[in-house]
């Protein structure tokens, strides 16, 4: 009896090690195989909407909605011209893309490029920035790819971000953080305004007021917790206007409880611990985070000479 029984569990063993071993090779070798597909993501986003979760966090922003006006550390964001950019634009047509104009012209340029040529999927965890040539390798990655090489919002982000500084436009990516929430957008500088200005390049998105003016976080925040209305200017999410209607209120609004910013673009500066900016009023450890205030993450840029060089 027992041998019987020894003799069906390891035919049991072989025949799961069958099935399992070619399976795992699959697995590690193919991405599309481990991925989540489009329309799977889609159905997410879906199921996601009906949940009333958002609300909850929308609520905390009703309760704290002004944003800390102290100035805690020193912070100064170190905008670096990378060696890697010069690459970048060897491999990448980014200065034709970006064209001519203004600052805000060239960056919408630019994050229509982008946008157009990669895949946003917010349930992927793959990052291609922690491999050598980090910068180049997310480009190489995602960069006119299927699906299967969608990245999240934290890569298109950081990946924008350097196609922008690469011709001379300052930019940071920035996080919107909120309990279960958490989006990254960027932060672009506009000198013949002397002002920043949001732009989502997950979404190739930017948001304006009543008005017609281009809007930056802190004004996005400050206009979600007194309700008053945002106008999405454009919208694509890999090419459809999939989940536009509940794009304000799921990614951008309810993730804006605080934002972490780095301190610089440089490599060490990246994987340095970010910067906070919290909400007045909000009990915050200050021993585990460094705090700015709302007139430090809006500060006139000074870039570096070789970055102040190339801009038009």
């Amino acid at each position: 009896m027992k041998k019987r029984l020894s003799k069906k569990i390891i035919i049991t063993l072989l025949i799961l090690a069958a099935i399992l071993v070619p399976a795992a090779i699959v697995y590690t070798k193919y991405p599309a195989v481990r991925s989540i597909t489009e329309r799977g993501y889609y159905r997410f986003l879906e199921t996601y909407s009906r949940d009333a979760l958002w609300q909850e966090q929308m609520d905390r922003i009703d309760q704290f909605p002004a944003l800390n006006q102290t100035a805690g550390d020193e912070f100064r964001y170190a905008f670096t011209y990378l060696p890697v950019y010069d690459e970048m634009k060897k491999e990448y047509p980014l200065e034709e893309k970006a064209g001519d104009g203004d600052t805000m012209t060239r960056s919408l340029n630019l994050m229509e490029w982008f946008c157009s040529n990669t895949k946003y999927n917010g349930a992927s965890f793959r990052n291609p920035f922690k491999a050598k040539n980090r910068y180049m390798n997310l480009m190489r990655y995602a960069l006119k790819n299927t699906f299967s090489h969608s990245v999240n919002c934290a890569d298109m982000a950081m990946g924008f971000s350097d196609c922008l500084l690469a011709v001379g436009i300052c930019a940071m990516p920035v996080w919107l953080m909120n309990t279960n929430n958490c989006h990254v957008v960027v932060h672009v500088y506009l000198p013949e305004e002397e002002r920043w200005v949001m732009l989502d390049p997950s979404f190739d998105a930017y948001l304006l007021d009543g008005a017609g003016k281009v809007l930056d976080l802190i004004e996005i925040r400050a206009r979600t917790a007194k309700k008053e209305p945002l106008e999405i200017a454009r919208y694509s999410l890999n090419g459809s206007q999939f989940f536009k209607e509940n794009y304000l209120p799921f990614f951008v609004q309810s993730s804006l409880f605080e934002f972490g910013i780095w301190r610089g673009n440089a490599p060490e500066l990246r994987e340095s611990d970010c910067v906070w900016l919290e909400p007045e009023g909000f009990d915050v450890d200050t021993d585990t985070l460094t705090l700015i205030s709302e007139e430090q993450f809006l500060a006139k840029p000074i870039p570096v000479p070789d970055l102040e060089a190339i801009s038009p």
